[in-house]
């Protein structure tokens, strides 16, 4: 699962920003008391180690997702003003989430939001679940 989840976020990111040297990402997670999300990290460490995307460093940007509408929205803007060109996690409001980066042009991607109209590219264009 972890080289799943390396393999997305480097296919991902290469895409996003292919000639920028420092590239931020960012994941929206519910915390629960925790800093950091270990497997999101341990995956953007992996893409660097590994030098999965020459000439490229991810660094990461994390924010909680406490499953309220308003606190989740305010993390992803969070993120997004933090100048993360990709958005991993997201649990909870997948709906708002992904018209949102839809919108902005970023791309997400989750575990957690199985609603099938997610797959439909014309509703949710940046979106991958």
């Amino acid at each position: 699962q972890l080289l799943l989840a390396v393999g997305t976020v480097a296919v991902l990111i290469f895409r996003a920003s292919a000639t920028t040297q420092t590239v931020k990402v960012g994941a929206l997670v519910e915390l629960n008391g925790e800093v950091t999300p270990a497997g999101f990290v341990l995956a953007v460490e992996d893409i660097n180690s590994l030098q999965l995307l020459p000439n490229v460093t991810l660094q990461w940007e994390v924010e909680n997702d406490p499953c309220a509408q308003i606190e989740t929205m305010k993390g992803l803007i969070s993120v997004v003003k933090k100048n993360a060109v990709a958005i991993f996690g997201m649990q909870c409001y997948c709906h708002e989430v992904s018209v949102y980066l839809g919108a902005m042009q970023l791309p997400g991607a989750t575990t957690e939001c199985v609603f099938p109209d997610f797959s439909q590219r014309n509703l949710y264009p940046t979106f991958i679940r």
